[in-house]
């Protein structure tokens, strides 16, 4: 799942897509290098990130999704990256397949929109919000693997009570959500158990985004994450729980996840 962010102040990339013809160019750029799968947002989800309106994010990636299905003609899975019900419905019109939700549904009428479209939804574990995700780290005496297992079979019973469909649910267990540098390594270690021990969880597909986050390296700039990130790709893909790895660097990570599949899903 190759990144495309249409917003100016995305950790990484920000600024890179601001106008039509530079997301364009950018999504067939991705394509070329090997993407499956383009994610398409329109509002940073950093810690600390502004809000933007409804009305801002939808004119941000509408335009974009639709120029990518009617102009270009490209029939690959397409998803939004939104929390907002109303952004994604604007979007699966305009002809994107996948709703990427970082709140998990958790926001009024989200799961409800999700039933009513029946896309496959992408369910992400986090607390809180861009302004609030840092100071929610605190996991208890479960431990940060007891308590995202438990928060995300939490999380897709009301997705299934609501009716979405089992098969269109796919897990993300949000690292660099409301997790510290060690809880991130810590769920990234254990990440076949964090499903596997859950009769719940154990059968849903699983998409791993860590790509050049802060806990990667915390001294370096984003665009110099790339050796790290290629090595959080493959421990995931390692642990047999990654079916989708979510990054910024297609070309690299499509080498790298080329050859940890042939070294562990022979």
């Amino acid at each position: 799942m190759s990144i495309i962010n249409t917003t100016p102040d995305s950790f990484s990339d920000g600024g890179l897509n601001d106008s039509l013809s530079s997301a364009t160019e950018s999504s067939y750029r991705h394509l070329v290098q090997g993407a499956d799968l383009l994610d398409i947002g329109g509002m940073s989800t950093r810690p600390g990130a502004a809000d933007v309106t409804e009305e801002e994010e939808i004119s941000r990636v509408v335009p974009l999704i639709g120029s990518l299905r009617n102009k270009l003609g490209l029939e690959i899975p397409i998803s939004i990256d939104t929390f907002r019900s109303r952004v994604a419905r604007a979007a699966v019109e305009a002809g994107a397949t996948v709703i990427n939700d970082v709140h998990g549904g958790r926001e009024e009428g989200m799961l409800e929109t999700m039933r009513d479209l029946g896309v496959p939804v992408i369910l992400m574990h986090s607390r809180g919000d861009s302004q609030t995700m840092t100071q929610m780290t605190e996991y208890g005496e479960e431990g940060v693997i007891a308590g995202v297992r438990r928060e995300m079979e939490e999380m897709v019973l009301k997705a299934l009570k609501v009716g979405i469909a089992r098969w269109n649910i796919i897990l993300d267990p949000g690292i660099g959500f409301a997790k510290t540098s060690e809880q991130n390594y810590t769920l990234l270690r254990h990440l076949d158990s964090l499903f596997a021990d859950s009769t719940l969880l154990r059968e849903f597909p699983v998409l791993v985004g860590l790509s050049r986050k802060k806990f990667l390296g915390k001294d370096l700039d984003a665009k110099d994450r790339v050796l790290g990130t290629a090595a959080g790709v493959t421990a995931s893909i390692a642990s047999g729980r990654c079916e989708i790895a979510r990054v910024h660097d297609t070309k690299g990570m499509k080498e790298a996840v080329t050859v940890a599949d042939a070294i562990y899903r022979k």
